[in-house]
């Protein structure tokens, strides 16, 4: 038998309260933990995230749910290399296989609504994926980005 706890307004504003708390300490320590390994030439951030699938065919919708990101390495340019995703994929044991030159990882979604470039399975709705993150203004841009992810040394595989 399955037992259903309902929870009142005040025990969820609490643990509302509990995570804004861990969220803005996480983003404290990942500021300065990025400000000490972030070059000052900074110009796009190699991530991978962890994708969950939520597509439903039945509907016709198709996504995903990011559950997990990865910051795997730091450019000097904007430009789409797989060769660089490739390079940074093998800093982390879970894109080590995106690693690999065979081709069959790389997507070319530069199109309306596609998902850019980018190395992963399954079209990019589940599984590993990795990516360059190249839309921001600099190093502290992309330190206030990725603060919160910081803030967890396991997210961080920087060689």
């Amino acid at each position: 038998m399955i037992t259903v706890k309902n929870y009142s307004s005040a025990e969820l504003e609490r643990e509302a309260e509990i995570m804004k708390e861990r969220d803005n300490m996480l983003m404290i320590a990942g500021r300065e933990r990025l400000r000490k390994i972030m070059p000052d030439w900074v110009k796009a951030v190699i991530i991978a995230e962890f994708r969950e699938d939520e597509s439903d065919s039945m509907t016709d919708y198709y996504g995903y749910r990011k559950t997990r990101t990865v910051i795997l390495g730091f450019s000097s340019h904007k430009r789409d290399l797989f060769s660089e995703m490739r390079k940074y994929a093998a800093n982390f044991q879970g894109t080590a296989h995106l690693a690999e030159n065979t081709g069959r990882h790389e997507h070319r979604q530069k199109y309306t609504c596609g998902g850019g470039y980018f190395l992963g399975e399954n079209g990019g709705y589940s599984g590993w994926v990795v990516s360059k993150d190249k839309w921001g203004r600099g190093k502290e841009d992309f330190i206030q980005r990725y603060a919160i992810v910081a803030g967890e040394e396991d997210n961080i595989f920087i060689k």
